[in-house]
């Protein structure tokens, strides 16, 4: 009877994919819940607008079942942009879910970097594995400089954001490991320094090593002597 059951809401998406769609939005079982969803998943990428359209919905269930729909109907994370700083977490930690699913691009990366720094410990966590430092460009490294910087973020969360600058092929990457290297004040602490160093050290980006050269002649003590251990001579 299941079989059945799934057989025929295939149809019906097949038929009235806006009709399910609705359908679903108010549907208060769970079980039923996720027949329609696995039935509209198979819908293909013709169903995509239909979706997207969800995405600007008032409710949060709504908007998580449509983010949860997107990476199966060939959407990628730039479908995901208008709702990424959704007030609900459950939104947030769907998201990060799906960029699991989806292929890697700029786009994903710069959500992940953004969730880097997310209130909630379980997003954070989702966003570590997304990561692709290679893939970080111009609007990625803002974040991750921002996040690296924030004496109040997570140690784990700024460490990757420092590891995920130093593997940013990018300019801007290598110009915001440059700016961690200097100090913040007295109580400045080293260990984000110390980590800025060896990632500006092994950066592919182009101005890298311009960049480490300037540092290890800075007349900035604390930053020459992070670069000078980073290129060990310290």
């Amino acid at each position: 009877e299941l079989e059945e059951v799934i057989s025929t809401c295939r149809t019906l998406v097949a038929l009235h994919p806006g009709a399910v769609l609705d359908r679903l939005d108010t549907c208060e079982n769970r079980k039923t819940r996720r027949i329609l969803l696995d039935a509209l998943a198979h819908g293909g990428p013709e169903l995509l607008p239909l979706v997207r359209g969800k995405l600007g919905s008032g409710s949060w269930f709504v908007v998580r079942n449509a983010v949860g729909l997107v990476p199966h109907l060939g959407g990628r994370a730039r479908d995901l942009l208008p709702v990424i700083h959704d007030q609900n977490e459950k939104v947030r930690l769907e998201i990060a879910r799906a960029l699991r699913a989806m292929p890697s691009d700029p786009w994903s990366v710069e959500i992940a970097a953004t969730y880097l720094g997310d209130p909630v410990a379980e997003v954070r966590v989702q966003a570590m594995g997304l990561l692709r430092g290679e893939l970080v460009g111009p609007a990625a490294a803002v974040v991750l400089e921002r996040i690296a910087s924030d004496e109040h973020a997570a140690e784990d969360a700024r460490r990757i954001a420092v590891q995920a600058l130093g593997r940013s092929p990018d300019d801007e990457a290598a110009g915001a490991l440059f700016r961690l290297l200097q100090p913040r004040g007295l109580l400045d602490g080293g260990g984000v320094r110390e980590l800025a160093a060896v990632a500006l050290r092994g950066s592919p980006a182009p101005r890298a090593g311009a960049l480490f050269e300037e540092g290890l002649r800075s007349t900035v003590w604390r930053v020459r002597k992070a670069c000078e251990r980073a290129g060990g001579s310290g």
